[in-house]
């Protein structure tokens, strides 16, 4: 099945990264009008990489296929997710 393609580590790390750096730039970008200190964007990068971990610990352990199946909807529902706010966030862009 092409959407189980086994990933180069170089590849994925890649993808990692840049999903990595986009989220972190509309995070970033979301924290600075509200005043939010160093301290408050360091704390939500540790919330975000120890959430992130443990759920990646317990996926990479799933064996049968419906979990893993449930799994790539979850995930399929949180990019959905993440493409919709990213339309908001250029709707003032569009709108101009």
């Amino acid at each position: 099945m092409v959407l189980d393609a086994k990933l180069r580590p170089t590849t994925l790390a890649a993808l990692a990264g840049v999903a990595g750096l986009i989220h972190g730039f509309v995070n970033g970008s979301t924290m600075g009008p509200g005043g939010a200190s160093l301290l408050a964007l360091a704390g939500a990068v540790t919330a975000v990489l120890c959430l992130l971990a443990i759920v990646a610990a317990e996926v990479t352990t799933l064996r049968a296929g419906w979990t893993r199946i449930a799994v790539r909807v979850a995930g399929s529902w949180i990019a959905a997710a993440g493409v919709l706010m990213l339309g908001w966030l250029a709707r003032p862009l569009l709108s101009a």
